[in-house]
């Protein structure tokens, strides 16, 4: 008897756990739209039918038909629930850096290479490999970026991932308010139910369909948006100044300024950039700004530096270096841009000794080991030469660079022949002439000829 009322028990907890799981799983059936999706006024309110326009990258993670597929199954997911279909219109393969390590880098990465792009595209998806993990956190399997809700990032080929994803971009919201359905963070337990609005959601996203993913939406946080919009345009503009971009660097680093008028760093890449366009005035003036809300920016001083050096204003680039290594006496760079400034107003014992405090500080300074081996080598005074030196300095460069630079070859071939030793020296100047661009072999033959004839460079 007492056996018979235990199995009576379990079995009725068995079946008060399926009744709660069937409960369950029908609350979230009947929470999401896809017993409505033949009604006709649902088919109704999705019309007209929005493509939207993928740009798709991919780093060769998955071959192109699985991409396809996969795109193909997500399409018509999302359009029996908005209207909205997916067409890929650009594809672009990507060979990744450091980024893989770093979501974000790898957001400004994709939107940097297709920012020529932007107006030909409406969502970027890529569709890649990548390592980010966050400690304490789950290993994320997707993103969007928070700025114009259009870069996306998935790591497998899990339509509930895309879909979490691209909902996000009509939802435009951070945060996960709805407790079911794809808008959900983790990986949904229960399959394909995943893959569905809820009736709220889709009203939603109904309502933002038609936007344009060119403009920055309006999400209800104005102060926090701006900051992590100006983000983007920093880090973007600095990926565009690296890439030589200067134009869109410009552009770029304008719209960060605009963003944060108070903020030094935006002045800074906007100064780097009109060097970079040889605009000097502006330069400086951007300098000058950003000295002007950190007056105790030493790199803001080298760099203002530079830019009178190469204008020819030698003592105000003397100034500016001294003042960056007044605030930071480890400045190697200050050391090295004052040294070359001292050299052009032919101080050469400053010089050398800029040049050394430069390699004190950094043992691998490979410019200043080239620029002081010049200078032992080719002084126009003789009592600063000194070729045993200038060798020591131009081999420890072309160390440096892995032999593979035509103008610390050069260099070398010009220490040789300071110290007598010809051969050598037409060795090294025939090796940095072989690799020199065309349009500079004219001064390295003439150099070359110069060693053949037994002579050092310059002419005693």
């Amino acid at each position: 008897m007492q056996r018979l009322q235990s199995q009576n028990k379990v079995r009725k907890s068995k079946n008060v756990l399926l009744l709660l799981l069937l409960v369950c799983l029908f609350r979230c059936y009947a929470g999401s739209v896809k017993p409505l999706l033949n009604q006709p006024e649902f088919k109704a309110e999705n019309e007209p039918v929005r493509t939207l326009r993928i740009l798709l990258v991919t780093d060769n993670s998955y071959r192109n038909d699985e991409i396809e597929t996969f795109l193909s199954k997500c399409s018509n997911l999302i359009e029996v629930q908005v209207g909205v279909r997916l067409e890929i219109v650009h594809w672009l393969q990507i060979r990744w850096d450091n980024e893989q390590s770093d979501i974000n880098k790898m957001m400004i990465r994709v939107a940097a290479d297709t920012w020529s792009l932007r107006d030909t595209f409406d969502i970027a998806v890529a569709l890649v490999y990548f390592h980010h993990r966050v400690e304490g956190a789950k290993m994320r399997l997707g993103g969007i970026d928070t700025i114009f809700w259009r870069y996306i990032f998935v790591k497998e080929l899990d339509p509930n991932v895309l879909l979490h994803e691209i909902f996000h971009a009509f939802l435009l919201r951070e945060d996960h308010p709805s407790e079911d359905w794809v808008m959900r963070a983790e990986r949904s337990p229960h399959g394909i139910e995943w893959y569905w609005l809820t009736p709220g959601e889709r009203k939603e996203v109904l309502r933002n369909k038609w936007r344009d993913f060119n403009v920055i939406p309006a999400t209800g946080q104005d102060k926090e948006r701006a900051k992590t919009q100006s983000w983007f345009y920093y880090n973007i503009g600095l990926a565009h100044l690296q890439k030589e971009e200067y134009d869109l660097a410009l552009l770029d680093s304008t719209k960060y300024i605009e963003l944060n008028p108070d903020s030094s760093p935006g002045y800074k890449i906007r100064g780097y950039t009109y060097a970079s366009k040889r605009q000097y005035d502006q330069a400086i003036a951007d300098f000058t700004k950003a000295l002007e809300i950190d007056p105790k920016d030493a790199d803001a001083f080298n760099d203002r530096g530079i830019v009178y050096k190469t204008k020819g204003q030698q003592d105000q680039a003397i100034a500016d270096f001294s003042k960056a290594l007044e605030i930071d006496p480890n400045h190697a760079k200050a050391y090295y841009n004052r040294g070359d400034t001292y050299n052009n107003k032919d101080l050469y014992a400053q010089a050398i000794a800029d040049y050394s405090k430069a390699l004190e500080i950094d043992p691998k300074y490979v410019a200043a080991y080239n620029s002081l081996a010049w200078l032992l080598a080719t002084t126009k005074e003789p009592r600063f030469r000194d070729g045993k030196k200038a060798v020591q300095a131009a081999t420890k460069a072309c160390e440096l660079s892995d032999w593979e630079d035509p103008d610390h070859l050069d260099t070398l071939a010009a220490a040789y022949a300071r110290v007598g030793d010809f051969d050598s020296a037409v060795k090294w100047q025939q090796k940095a002439l072989d690799i020199t661009p065309r349009d500079r072999k004219t001064d390295f033959q003439g150099r070359l000829d110069l060693y053949r004839s037994h002579k050092p460079w310059p002419p005693d």
